[in-house]
Order: structure tokens, then sequence, then C-alpha cells
């Protein structure tokens, strides 16, 4: 090879090493800007899933105390179930004690009814009586 054919050569040589160092440096730019972008998007997102997990803990601790307040009003509710039977209990002994001394009643009127209709002379009594008058009258004059 000639002398100028080798510096052709090295010339061409230097060339492409330039552009392949442009190329490489370009390379290593957008490689670097997209593991930046990525970075940002990585940390976006783990920003994003933290306050979820806060919300999520917020949300677990409202949980428990809905299921402290749910469990605390099923006890009242069983207090109340219980004063409610007990309630229950003395309005039937009432109404059957109020039904007992409805019957007793009952059962007096038609004993007094009875004495009244005992008490009112009949006809043919009152006859009797209004003769028997008459004839003391009678009697007496």
């Amino acid at each position: 090879m000639s002398d100028d054919r080798i510096i052709e050569f090295m010339a061409l040589m230097g060339d492409y090493m330039r552009n392949t160092d442009r190329r490489f440096e370009q390379l290593i730019t957008v490689m670097h800007d997209g593991f930046g972008r990525l970075s940002d998007q990585i940390s976006t997102l783990t920003n994003e899933v933290r306050d979820t997990n806060r919300r999520v803990d917020v949300l677990t601790e409202e949980v428990r105390e809905i299921k402290t307040d749910v469990k605390v009003l099923k006890e009242e509710m069983g207090e109340v179930k219980t004063e409610a039977q007990a309630t229950n209990r003395r309005l039937n002994a009432t109404f059957d004690h109020a039904g007992h001394l409805t019957e007793q009643v009952d059962a007096t009127e038609l004993r007094i009814s009875h004495v009244e209709k005992a008490q009112v002379p009949t006809n043919a009594e009152l006859h009797q009586r209004v003769l028997a008058l008459e004839n003391k009258l009678n009697q007496a004059s």
C-alpha cells in the first residue's frame, strides 16, 4: 500500500471513529435521558404506592373502629332484646291479670243482676201487696 492510500485509509478511519463517537455520545445521552425518565416514573409510582398504603392504613383503622362499634351495638341490642323480653312477659302477665279481673267483674255483674232481679217484685207480687193494703185499709175503716 502506498503512503497516500494509508493516509487516506487513516483519514477514513478517523472520520468513522468521530462519527462512531458522536453516535455513541448520542446513544449515551438517549440512554441517560431514558434512565432519568424511568427513574422519575419509578419514583412517582413509588410515591403513589406509599400514598395508597397510607390510605389503606387509614381505611383499615376505620374498618377496625366500625367492627368495634358493630360489636358494641350487638351487645347493646342483646341487652335491649333481653329487656324487651322481660317487658313482654310483664305485659303478658298484666293482660292475663286484666283478663282475669274482667272475668271476675263479669261474674260479679251477673250475680248483681240476679240479685237485682230477685229483689224486683213480679206483677203478681205487686198485685198481692195492693190487695193486702186494700184489705188493711178496709179493715181499718
